[in-house]
């Protein structure tokens, strides 16, 4: 395997972070446990304590590198704009699919992004499967999925090499998911009528993995604005993600204009169109714009980070 050993390392570090602290307090968290964000977003003690974990892991893999997670972004979101000088930054998503964990069911993953320079270099989603804790304080075998990407490198699933080949090029023959939430929720429906491959969405770490490993071949995010006017799908959710689809011949990119607009991880978009190849894509992108046209012009999003470019 191609990846190298410091993204190997961080890998490592999700894995342990996710058995030492997530797997105890899978579907057992007690009341006093579970908080609300101003912005009305759910977390949990589980996600407090992964991301400190993380954050503080990362720094000793790389002592100069900048780590945080959603947790501490979401609760002060001028954070990467105070980071956006810095060159190297590690973004964490400590439980994706916080609502799920906390009910005890088995869709939530850990996701990792390593930025340089405004370009995702690297990748990691780990989704845990059904591991359960025993009596005895072991845990039942676990079906668990590690995705890790590195730019130029590859993308595998558990150590195996990706390729997204020979996916369907049309959205008539297609595995698709619609994802429209918040203020676009009603679009969900219109997108997903007389489509035969239409799923439901799921986490994003699900998501990218269900398309990784040939459960489904798009994904069609439109997920409405923050009070604040920011996009929700931020870089702890898509980041990783992005890369891994792209380092196995995929595309991720903007569904505006006629070929797309380049992903960026450094803004927290509202629309994303995920597919298998490049014509899938143009499939997928006409039928969005001719069912729903107001998901393909662009509206405008702040910059997480000053001096990107607006969508």
């Amino acid at each position: 395997m191609a990846i190298s050993s410091e993204i190997q390392a961080l890998a490592n570090l999700i894995r342990l972070v996710t058995r030492e602290e997530l797997l105890p307090r899978h579907g057992r968290l007690h009341a006093s446990q579970i908080h609300q964000h101003a912005d009305g977003s759910l977390f949990t003690e589980a996600d407090l304590r992964s991301e400190a974990r993380l954050t503080a892991g990362a720094r000793i893999i790389w002592p100069s590198i900048i780590a945080t997670g959603e947790e501490e972004i979401t609760a002060d979101p001028s954070l990467l704009t105070r980071m956006a000088h810095k060159q190297d930054l590690i973004v964490f998503d400590p439980i994706d699919g916080t609502g799920a964990f906390k009910r005890g069911e088995d869709t939530y993953g850990v996701m990792g992004a390593y930025i340089k320079n405004g370009q995702t270099l690297a990748g990691i989603i780990y989704t845990p499967g059904h591991a359960q804790l025993q009596a005895d304080g072991s845990y039942l075998p676990e079906k668990d999925i590690l995705i890790m990407a590195e730019r130029g490198n590859g993308c595998y699933i558990n150590g195996k090499r990706v390729s997204l080949s020979g996916r369907p090029t049309d959205i008539k023959t297609a595995q698709i998911a619609f994802a429209c939430r918040n203020q676009d929720k009603a679009y969900e429906s219109i997108l997903a009528n007389g489509v035969s491959g239409y799923m439901t969405r799921n986490n994003a770490s699900h998501d990218y993995e269900r398309l990784l490993s040939g459960a489904s071949d798009a994904t069609f995010y439109s997920e409405g604005l923050t009070p604040t006017g920011l996009g929700k799908c931020p870089p702890w959710d898509h980041a990783a993600g992005a890369l891994a689809v792209q380092e196995a011949g995929g595309i991720v990119a903007l569904p505006y204009g006629t070929q797309g607009q380049p992903y960026t991880p450094l803004l927290c978009h509202y629309q994303l169109l995920v597919c298998a190849n490049p014509d899938l894509f143009q499939s997928v992108l006409q039928h969005v714009r001719t069912r729903a046209p107001a998901l393909c012009t662009s509206r405008h999003i702040p910059a997480v980070l000053p001096g990107t470019p607006s969508p």
